[in-house]
Formats: C-alpha cells, structure tokens, sequence
C-alpha cells in the first residue's frame, strides 16, 4: 500500500472514530484495492455542524487547509507526501453536494441513504447517480461507472430528478440516461439551465462575492521560482521534471527562460554574436591591457542593456503571476551577477534592482563532473563560476541547496521544498 492510501485510509479511521458523518461521493476503488492509486483528491459531503471537527482532525494530521471562496460552501484540506511525491487533498462539500453555488443533494438525505464499503462510507448508488447526472453530464470520464451501475431505484432518481429539473426534463434526461450516460450531453444545457434557474439570486450572489474575495489574491499574484547554477547542473532539466509534476497535479505553472543566452527582446543576441566573433579574431591582443580596457568598457555598457532586456521580459512574469500561475525561471538576474569584465559594484547594484524570487533553487556538483555533461565547456570557466556563486550566495535570500544526481533524486529533492512554499502561499495559516 503507498503512502498516500495509508495517510487517507488514517483521515477516514480519523472521522470514524469521532463519530463524523460522511460519505465519498466518487472515485473510492482505493477502499477495495490496495494497489489503486488515489486520485487528485478526495470528495466527501458532510453536514455543516462537523466542520469543527473536520479541521481540527485535518490539523492534526499534517494537513493545510485550502484557500478557498467562503461562499463556495466546500472547504478543502492538503498534504504533500514526499514518499510518492504527491499532494493529497480532501475535497468537503459543506451541508450538501453542490455546484455552481447551488446545494442539489442535501447533507442529511445523502447521509441517511449512504453505503458501506468495509468500514468506510460512500454515496448510495442513486445518489452517486443523481449527482454524475446533475454536476457531470454525459461526461466520458465518468461515462463507465454510470453505466457500470445497475440495480438502483429508479423511482427514487427519477423522483429526486423531477424536484430539480421538473417532469418533463427530467423524464428526457431518465430516457437518455437509461440508454447511454453519454447522450446525457445533448441535455447539458438544459441540465444546467435548470439548476441555475432554482435560484439564480444565490447563485449571482455566490459567484460576485466569490469574484470580490479572489481580487486580492489575485494582486499579491503567485510564487516565483528561479533556478540556478553553474552550467552543466542541470538547471534546464530539472525545470522541465518540475513543470511535468506541477501540470500532474493540476497546479496552474509556466516555464520561462530568463538567462542571457536566448529569448530576448532587445537584440543582444545580435550584436552580441558579432563582438564576440570581433573579440575572437583579436584574441591574440587580449594581454593588450589597452585592449582589456576597452573589453571592461564593452561588456560595462553591456550590463545596463541586459538589465532592461530582463526587466521587459520580467514583465510577461509579473502577468502570469497574476493570473495565479506559478513562473519558474530557468536562470534569473543572478546570470547578470556571473558576468566576465563587469565591475563588482555594478553587477551587484543592477541585481538588487531587480524583482526577487520567493524561492531560489541553488543546483550544484563536483567540478569534474559538470565538466563531463559539457566536454565541450571552456576549461578554468566553471572553476570561475564555482568562485563566483561562493561570493553571491551568501548575499541571497531564500535560496535551497540541491546537489544534482540522479534526475529522480533531484526532482525529489525540489519537490520536497517546492510543494512546502505552495502549501504556504495557497493555504490557510
């Protein structure tokens, strides 16, 4: 059994044993398999008198609880379980199953009919029913259990039906629905029409006062992450692993290259690649101290242009931040700070004038190493790297060590530490 099933099964013994009426509504084959991995969270309606409870038992056990809208009447709990590298979430629907702001099966009715599985308990087989109908219609993900489901009531759904979509509607959806969930999606529509229709003023309510709430949240914007180190660390690898497991969890992420070498929008690249052909061809005079002066003077005008090519792209951050994404950066203004040529004192000033980072992932190895991912790298260049993050690290803030291995490894060794800071910016304290 993972880690995941023991940690859920320990909640659901949890609300056993304080006598917490619940029930799963959905996706509960991992009570009757071991082996089933649980999904993206975990469904459960409970009456509105045990969310005391329900907190501080979620609490206790190592679980944030969610930053959702007050009047959304769900509260949701989560935990990241590093042995599987996943978050666990447990997903209440408050006094009632409900969508779209509108209660369409009642706490008490849905507790009073519900099924045991075990010692556990799940929605009734009407139940479960009436709510795929109504919150999933002819959905292809759901499409198999629906039909899987045999032996119900049918006098039970069809009546529970007709209170939510009157008779004739309802009778159509029964028809459609007896014959293939699936052709539920020609009444989608419809389905929805009608539930938005047994009170619209509580759902214009629910919805504007959800929008009033988020506004806020949506100024202070998302986390941002940067990762860096000397080249060969694997910086651009482990963004990509980190990217995969943020959208494996659904957890809204962009991936955004901010280093020196490529996506500007000045055309440094331009003018960069002839200077250096320039610099090459007189590479014989570099001893010149004339010709050191003048490089110093070039590469010092540089660093100005390079600042503003970051800030342009900092930009496009700053908007996906406030669309509640998550911006990792491979590479940051630290780039700017491992600049040949460029007096101290101005890299440094350029940096702090730069926008900073919630985390900073910091990757390393031996020497020696990183020289057999990049045979090709210049000899002596990383040993200078080496030297100058061992300057700049000190004078960063946030920043978290991982020593490259394996890629599982590293991938482990940042989730670890990422999903920590997600925990902090979208949960409850």
């Amino acid at each position: 059994m993972s880690k995941t099933s023991t940690v859920a099964l320990n909640i659901l013994d949890c609300l056993n044993k304080y006598k917490i009426d619940y029930a799963i509504l959905r996706n509960w084959e991992f009570l009757k398999n071991s082996k089933i991995n649980i999904g993206k969270d975990i469904d459960l309606v409970v009456d509105s008198n045990s969310v005391n409870k329900i907190d501080r038992i979620l609490r206790k056990n190592g679980f944030f609880e969610e930053k959702l809208s007050p009047f959304s009447q769900h509260k949701g709990y989560v935990k990241y379980i590093s042995e599987d590298s996943k978050l666990l979430k447990f997903h209440f629907h408050v006094g009632g199953v409900s969508g779209r702001h509108i209660i369409y099966l009642g706490a008490e009715q849905a507790l009073s009919r519900r099924a045991k599985v075990g010692k556990y308990f799940i929605l009734s087989k009407e139940d479960l029913l009436l709510t795929l109908i109504i919150h999933s219609p002819g959905s292809d993900r759901y499409s198999t259990l629906a039909n899987s489901i045999k032996n119900f009531d049918n006098d039970y759904l069809l009546t529970n039906l007709e209170k939510l979509l009157g008779v004739n509607l309802s009778h159509r959806v029964f028809a459609l629905f007896v014959k293939d969930f699936k052709l539920l999606k020609r009444v989608r529509n419809e389905i929805r029409r009608k539930i938005f229709l047994i009170n619209p003023i509580k759902v214009y309510y629910g919805y504007i006062m959800s929008i009033l709430w988020y506004i806020p949240r949506l100024i202070k914007g998302a986390p941002l992450i940067t990762f860096i180190g000397m080249d060969g660390a694997g910086k651009s690898t482990a963004t990509k692993n980190i990217i995969n497991l943020l959208k494996k969890h659904k957890i809204s992420s962009e991936l955004v290259y901010v280093g020196r070498g490529k996506n500007n929008i000045l055309p440094i690249q331009f003018f960069g690649r002839k200077y250096k052909k320039y610099e090459l061809q007189n590479d014989k005079l570099i001893k010149n101290n004339h010709n050191n002066f003048k490089r110093r003077l070039v590469y010092s005008f540089a660093a100005p242009i390079y600042y503003l090519d970051f800030m342009l792209r900092y930009s496009n951050i700053f908007l996906l931040r406030r669309t509640r994404k998550i911006v990792i950066t491979d590479r940051f203004g630290t780039d700017l700070l491992l600049m040949k040529y460029v007096p101290l004192w101005l890299r440094r000033t350029l940096y702090n004038l730069m926008p900073k980072p919630e985390l900073i992932f910091y990757l390393y190895s031996d020497v020696s190493k990183l020289y057999s991912r990049k045979p090709l790298h210049p000899k002596g260049d990383l040993e200078r790297q080496e030297k100058l993050f061992k300057n700049i690290l000190p004078n960063l803030t946030n920043v978290k060590f991982i020593r490259t291995r394996t890629e599982n490894q590293t991938v482990k060794d940042i989730s670890n530490e990422l999903f920590a800071l997600w925990l902090k910016y979208y949960s409850k304290t």
